[in-house]
């Protein structure tokens, strides 16, 4: 259990901005659970240090995950379009984790 509640999924992986040594980011998806109203439930997400944990809200808890995940991945790529890196080795690939399918 971390401040996220109980973590269901983590990765950590190193990265590196532009003219920095390579760091350890840690990224923990946390188990949704129920918010205040009758169909909101929350899914918190940490992906430290790139950015604060956050609590990511939806309309059931398939939602809330799919949410955090979206963000997730919204924020991975900003890194990587801010001139970010992945350390040498590190098999980490935002279209292995979201293949682009197109949507009808």
């Amino acid at each position: 259990m971390t401040d996220l509640g109980e973590v269901i999924a983590s990765y950590t992986l190193l990265g590196q901005r532009a003219g920095s040594d390579y760091f350890p980011i840690t990224i923990e998806v946390g188990r949704p659970y129920r918010g205040e109203g009758p169909d909101e439930w929350i899914c918190s997400l940490k992906i430290d240090p790139l950015h604060r944990p956050q609590k990511i809200h939806g309309e059931g808890s398939l939602q809330a995950l799919c949410l955090a995940l979206s963000m997730l991945r919204f924020l991975l790529k900003g890194f990587i379009e801010d001139g970010g890196t992945w350390a040498p080795g590190e098999d980490f690939q935002l279209k292995n984790f979201w293949p682009d399918y197109s949507m009808p």
